[in-house]
């Protein structure tokens, strides 16, 4: 059973908040303006954090996408203070790292130049690039059609190559590519693959738009030429990739003159880099977003200020007949409060819309999720800047004497 005393506090706090809505809707103007400036700052914030969020998972996907684990050495010609061709990366220095370093899984290299190739009576220019074996795999190609090199075709030097899914399709139209003749300068070689990466880099590696993929044993008769100018190497794990990497170093370093100058890099770097970065655009949108919110909150304490000055009239009336200090502070706040409740509420309604219907657009390149943390603490956040702001508005609507407010009336 309740008290008495319970009952009689619950009458009393239904009776103050509806109060407070009546003097909220005798004031609906000025109220739907600190709602909407709430509203704007929650659904700011909700949306910020998301598209932060997305974008980071978008950005470490795709560049994992280009080699998981993966760590990439190069000769820096740049940084050598006299390099021989001694002291470029050989097969040799490939299969002493593929057999020593106990962390890698696959081990390949490439040869790439700038030429001008031949396909189906169409001239094209774009990347040679000479492979060894478990490149495929290193680098997640995917073959749209046909088939990728197999052991046989480095066995035999066999004259047969892959071109990229942009090239067959500029080059033959509607037709196959599979099967016809691609040449270059006096080197000819038959198409047997189309592919494309698995994950796009957009020319920033050695795989541009117009691509031919060749075997490496054919290499010395395209230019004469023999040596790797990368050496990718993939770890089991993400986390033995710096030891790695450090370890390629090491024995590039020892079997070649000590001139000469090596670059082992690896995406953990990379992906370090767009942590921080996705970090830092994430708070300054937070940031953003809060300041926002806090001049939304400003505008509820201006709306709130108003109310006081306006109802002075009712604050006398309802003291004289034996409202407590409590009371019509508890009023004020819930005036405040309703007005937060209100903008988040419609914020996140706002946020979680745009972000249905944005997900449709883009399902086909990324998921986008409604984000339930993020959406309850925007609106935690949006009701505190809104009753803090309320706060002193109440403060001083509480302590309006009755004769006062009766006699300025």
């Amino acid at each position: 059973m309740l008290s008495n005393e319970y009952r009689r506090q619950l009458r009393q706090s239904r009776e103050i908040l509806r109060l407070a809505a009546d003097g909220l809707f005798a004031n609906r103007v000025e109220a739907s303006l600190a709602a909407g400036g709430l509203m704007i700052g929650c659904a700011s914030l909700v949306l910020v954090i998301t598209i932060a969020s997305v974008g980071r998972s978008y950005a470490l996907h795709s560049i994992e996408g280009v080699g998981a684990n993966l760590a990439y050495a190069t000769l820096d010609r740049g940084a050598s203070e006299s390099y021989t061709p001694q002291d470029e990366i050989t097969l040799s220095d490939l299969d002493i790292v593929r057999d020593s370093v106990v962390p890698i899984a696959r081990a390949a290299g490439t040869y790439d130049i700038f030429v001008e190739f031949g396909l189906n009576g169409a001239h094209r220019h774009g990347a040679l690039v000479a492979v060894t074996e478990q490149f495929e795999d290193i680098r997640r190609l995917t073959i749209v059609s046909g088939r990728y090199f197999d052991a046989e075709d480095y066995k035999t030097r066999a004259k047969v190559c892959l071109v990229t899914d942009f090239s067959a399709k500029a080059a033959c139209r509607r037709d196959s590519c599979l099967g016809k003749t691609l040449s270059i300068e006096q080197f000819t070689c038959t198409v047997v693959g189309t592919f494309q990466e698995g994950v796009p880099t957009f020319g920033q590696s050695e795989i541009q738009k117009d691509t031919v993929l060749i075997a490496f044993p054919l290499l010395r008769e395209v230019n004469g030429e023999n040596y790797l100018q990368v050496l990718y190497a993939q770890a089991r794990t993400r986390g033995e990739v710096p030891w790695m990497a450090d370890e390629i170093h090491r024995i590039l370093r020892s079997r070649h003159s000590p001139a000469a100058r090596y670059r082992v890099d690896h995406l953990g770097i990379v992906l370090g880099a767009a942590e921080n970065i996705s970090r830092a655009m994430t708070a300054s949108l937070v940031v953003f977003a809060l300041l926002t919110m806090t001049i939304a909150g400003v505008g509820i304490a201006n709306v709130m200020l108003a109310n006081v000055a306006e109802r002075q009239h009712e604050i006398g009336v309802r003291k004289a007949v034996g409202a407590t200090v409590k009371a019509i502070r508890f009023q004020f706040l819930a005036e405040a409060l309703i007005i937060s409740l209100i903008g988040a509420g419609a914020g996140v309604t706002v946020a979680c819309s745009a972000i249905l219907v944005v997900s449709h657009w883009l399902r086909p390149y990324v998921a986008l999720s409604i984000p339930l943390t993020t959406a309850v603490l925007s609106c935690v956040a949006c009701i505190i800047i809104g009753t803090v702001s309320g706060y002193d508005p109440a403060r001083r609507a509480s302590m309006v004497q009755p004769v006062d407010a009766l006699r300025a009336d």
